[in-house]
């Protein structure tokens, strides 16, 4: 099993990857159980309900919209061998615009093709919604993010894009990288790279052996500082960067002070914050406990309670 948790505003779609079953959640409990004709690959919710979803058939991938209702407002079924293979897919907040990122192989030669998709007025006399594609050669993209309605982020291995569309696609910063990157989180006001650094620094103590690197949305460097311990998750909620892997995690602010480290004892899937910046929602495979952070600065001192028996 893979839960996996995806958070928009005030809705949470709930799915485990690799099997068939969604679960919408909204401020009140849930909403509703949906059931998809084949397996998940990747999920995201949205504002107002709706939820996009990434299925793997018997040789075609399809894109699907639905509502809270379980209505299908979109669906765009892709080919391997004419599309490619979609490596990510992201959807603005009011669910009106797409972007997805698909790795095509033509023989021996291979390329990442970035496509756009505008489902309101924009797209409208589009084919198939379809309003801009970019191809790259040099670059694997598997990370797309919309930081707002009008600004997309594709986060590539070597090379991060920002694209403004309003109603179409257009390049507005380009952000290259030398060093090998690590791991990327974003939010709707920055990205975040943590990349490692040369070896022979890190062993003669001129460096930690990772640096993070923030960026805003126009692609302007916002902070950077040095990184000891590499997660395998990390992800900024609220200008704080929650890091976790298996029952280990930590909080860290923008500016690269840890203020919280600690083994919970259970693998972790989900972080969430709340509305009280000293309360954090952890999120297990079986469960859910607040944890509320005596003193930020000793780490220590936390006080759990149950959130959820049955989430």
């Amino acid at each position: 099993e893979k839960p996996f948790i995806s958070v928009a505003d005030n809705y949470a779609v709930v799915a485990d990857l690799e099997g068939n079953e969604v679960q919408l959640y909204d401020e009140n409990g849930k909403v509703g159980d949906y059931s998809m004709p084949y397996p998940l690959k990747r999920v995201q919710a949205a504002d107002q309900g709706v939820f996009c979803v990434v299925l793997e058939g018997d040789g075609a991938n399809y894109i699907r919209l639905y509502n809270r209702e379980g209505k299908i407002l979109t669906d765009i079924k892709t080919q391997i061998e004419n599309n490619g293979y979609p490596l990510a897919v992201a959807i603005s907040s009011d669910g009106q615009k797409m972007a997805a990122s698909f790795y095509c192989v033509d023989g021996i030669n291979s390329k990442n093709v970035l496509s756009f998709y505008n489902f309101g007025e924009g797209g409208k006399g589009q084919s198939g919604n379809l309003v801009g594609t970019y191809q790259f050669e040099q670059t694997l993209i598997p990370k797309v993010e919309f930081m707002d309605d009008e600004t997309v982020c594709a986060i590539g291995d070597n090379q991060t894009i920002l694209y403004h569309m309003k109603d179409k696609p257009k390049k507005i910063r380009q952000i290259e990288f030398e060093k090998e990157i690590k791991s990327v989180f974003s939010s709707d006001r920055y990205i975040g790279y943590i990349c490692e650094n040369e070896e022979d620094d890190v062993q003669a103590g001129k460096v930690k052996p990772y640096q993070v690197m923030i960026y805003n949305k126009n692609g302007r460097l916002k902070e950077s500082f040095g990184w000891e311990k590499l997660y395998e998750t990390v992800e900024l909620k609220k200008n704080i960067l929650f890091c976790y892997t298996g029952s280990e995690c930590a909080f860290v602010r923008i500016n690269g002070m840890e203020f919280f480290h600690q083994d919970m004892g259970q693998n972790i899937v989900n972080i969430l914050p709340t509305s009280n910046r000293k309360e954090m929602v952890i999120v297990y495979s079986t469960r859910s406990v607040r944890i509320r952070l005596k003193n930020s600065f000793h780490t220590s001192e936390i006080e759990e309670t149950e959130e959820n028996q049955d989430s």
